[in-house]
């Protein structure tokens, strides 16, 4: 267990530390809100096109995590603070590596899209940065109708009690707390389509 501070009880250094966790999401939330916002006047415009290379790409990447932050840190907080619940001899340095291991997850996935993306510009299948209609309406009847399939209540059960996913599928250490984290992701992410 962690040294409390002198004169520090216990429940005031966990407050402390969810205090420390909260604000941090936040912050990270609207830096990436700000960082979208921003980003419409200057490298991504014409609308959502980009030109083809390295910089492109990093941008591309910079925008697909931006946006991944800006959704996903509210659906992956209550995780952060089940985690400090669960681990009070060192929790703000466990929820960090969780956290850390969490957003590489969707950094992979920014990557993956951001080369799908360029791909179907360069290939002109994205007229104006966006799906034709008929592609768009096929992906909106697809995600309706993911909405009823027994995948997705399991990985929604899962999602709804992080303290139990955390104590059924514990391991010591960092190296563990990271491990949920680059499991924990995809259910998440499956789950938050509801």
């Amino acid at each position: 267990m962690s040294a409390i501070p002198l004169g520090m009880s216990r429940t005031a250094l966990v407050r402390i530390e969810r205090s420390v966790i909260i604000a941090s999401t936040a912050i990270a939330a609207v830096a990436a809100w700000l960082w979208l916002a921003n980003s419409r006047s200057g490298m991504l415009v014409a609308p959502y096109h980009h030109q083809s290379g390295a910089d492109p790409f990093f941008y591309t990447v910079m925008m697909w995590q931006a946006m991944m932050i800006v959704m996903m840190a509210p659906t992956v907080l209550p995780w952060m603070l089940a985690l400090a619940a669960v681990t009070p001899d060192a929790a703000l340095r466990r929820v960090g590596a969780f956290t850390a291991a969490y957003f590489v997850v969707w950094l992979a996935y920014s990557g993956v899209m951001s080369a799908a993306q360029l791909v179907l510009q360069d290939s002109g299948r994205l007229p104006d940065g966006k799906l034709g209609g008929m592609v768009a309406g096929t992906v909106l009847i697809a995600s309706g109708i993911f909405q009823f399939l027994p995948f997705k209540n399991a990985c929604l059960s899962h999602c709804r009690n992080p303290l139990t996913y955390f104590m059924s599928r514990w391991r010591n250490g960092s190296c563990g707390v990271s491990v949920l984290g680059w499991f924990m992701a995809p259910i998440v992410s499956v789950a938050a389509g509801c």
